[in-house]
């Protein structure tokens, strides 16, 4: 299984997926609703940046409480650039 961590704003989501680096353990990659990847950082450093580039975004969403983080075990996370559909949280 693997984690995959997915950011939502309220019932909206996911915006952005933080996924692990498929050659490297324990770095992590930004991947955004298009497809795009970020250059590997630290777990840390990708949730904080993926708050980040889902506000500049969705510049609309305003409030940085109303983002939340959701961990999602997955058996296959498939290829790193496909992209993200945007639907309401479950």
């Amino acid at each position: 299984m693997t984690t995959v961590w997915r950011l939502y704003h309220g019932n909206i989501g996911p915006l952005i997926e933080v996924v692990p680096d498929e050659h490297w353990p324990g770095m992590w990659r930004i991947r955004t609703r298009d497809g795009r990847l970020s250059d590997m950082v630290n777990l840390a450093r990708a949730r904080d940046a993926g708050r980040m580039v889902a506000r500049t975004e969705n510049p609309t969403f305003g409030n940085m409480a109303h983002y939340r983080w959701s961990k999602v075990e997955a058996s296959h996370v498939g290829p790193q650039t496909r992209p993200i559909e945007l639907q309401a949280a479950e």
